[in-house]
């Protein structure tokens, strides 16, 4: 971007740009096991609903989705960058990857993009 035979005058080096969708997710054992907890970060998307249009499609998965939440976090991506919502929730450890799936609905990527893992956050890289 700033390499020999550029035309423009350098951009400068900070990690602020224009926004775009990034999402992270995580998954843990709440203390009500067979329950697994899901912990997803989001920047750049909004529903106008709440985040709704996520716990519905989810929900498809099991009817026994429990403790949704949708709120601000503070929370910043790899790259810095901070995202603005957190959705959260619990669901039945037989679904297994389905909500993976259903929120990959939600936010029109490919499949295969959302990954939840136990212990720690993995980021979506696919747009």
């Amino acid at each position: 971007m700033n390499g020999n035979g550029n035309h423009h005058d350098p951009f400068p080096d900070t990690n602020d740009h224009l926004g775009y969708r990034q999402i992270a997710c995580k998954t843990g054992e709440p203390f009500l096991a067979p329950y697994w907890r899901y912990s997803v970060q989001i920047s750049e998307w909004d529903d106008g609903n709440y985040g709704r249009s996520i716990r519905d499609h989810v929900k498809d998965c099991s009817k026994a989705l429990t403790n949704w939440k949708y709120e601000d976090t503070v929370f910043n991506f790899a790259d810095g960058y901070a995202a603005q919502k957190v959705a959260g929730f619990n669901m039945p450890l037989t679904v297994g990857s389905c909500p993976e799936r259903k929120m990959e609905e939600v936010f029109g990527l490919s499949s295969g993009s959302i990954t939840c893992r136990e212990k720690g956050w993995t980021e979506v890289n696919m747009f």
